[in-house]
């Protein structure tokens, strides 16, 4: 997540959604975190860690858009113009399980990816996934707690130069998006029509969304739409609304199976 006051943006990174190139590219025009000596001991005994002016959002960069809601002030928050990038729902959690087989053996993801299958199947790994607790959607890094979505501008990955065009028209920066946490293609992933139906079925709500901005950037402005109640139930259930995309929730099962 990016936000910035003076030019009054909010930016959603959703994961394998090209957000660590965009983050990049708008960086220095965000909220800068004070560095300074006294600040960090400051945010790291918490006295100041959840004050939006102050708050180091490079740590959290896959925050969701329900984060900001509950950080930053109404006023502000109703001000910001929100834009965020989607990603087609079957080439997004194709993207998401390469990342996984990358990293699942690395550091603290270890733990959590235990018993991944490692075959490459993606039917095996949405199986699995889901049975580790419920799978955050792209939809549920943009819902706000009650589970409804602001409105919002949506592009379609990777159309970067329609983002650069909306950037430099709506808040006069001017921004190269380069290409940057690419999967490598030599990752072969199996897509069976299973698969492609366990996608459909798990991810509605995002292909929804992908398909507003279907000339390849758009408003969203449905007011009806809402995640579903599992989602809903995600969102609050985690401490200041930071949850994790890679992280399974298996404490979540009971929420999951209702």
């Amino acid at each position: 997540m990016l936000l910035s006051k003076n030019s009054q943006f909010l930016y959603v990174h959703i994961p394998k959604s090209g957000g660590t190139s965009v983050r990049g590219a708008l960086h220095d025009f965000a909220n800068q975190p004070n560095r300074s000596i006294l600040s960090k001991i400051r945010r790291k005994v918490g006295t100041h860690a959840r004050t939006w002016k102050t708050f180091n959002f490079d740590n959290y960069p896959h925050a969701g858009m329900a984060f900001a809601e509950e950080l930053v002030p109404e006023e502000i928050f109703a001000e910001l113009t929100k834009f965020a990038v989607v990603r087609e729902p079957l080439a997004w959690v194709t993207s998401y399980y390469k990342h996984c087989l990358r990293f699942h053996l690395k550091g603290q993801f270890a733990q959590f990816y235990e018993g991944m299958p490692v075959s490459g199947n993606l039917e095996d790994f949405l199986d699995w996934r889901v049975e580790g607790g419920f799978f955050p959607t792209q939809s549920t890094a943009l819902a706000l707690k009650s589970g409804s979505l602001p409105a919002m501008t949506l592009f379609q990955y990777p159309n970067f130069e329609k983002i650069e065009e909306f950037v430099k028209n709506e808040f006069g920066i001017r921004i190269s998006i380069g290409k940057e946490n690419v999967s490598p293609s030599s990752q072969r992933i199996e897509v069976s029509q299973d698969a492609r139906a366990k996608v459909e079925e798990i991810f509605h709500d995002d292909i929804r969304l992908y398909e507003t901005c279907s000339d390849n950037a758009g408003i969203f402005d449905d007011k009806s739409f809402k995640v579903s109640s599992i989602a809903r139930d995600f969102i609050n259930s985690k401490r200041s609304c930071l949850y994790s995309f890679w992280a399974p929730e298996r404490d979540l099962k009971v929420i999951a199976r209702r």
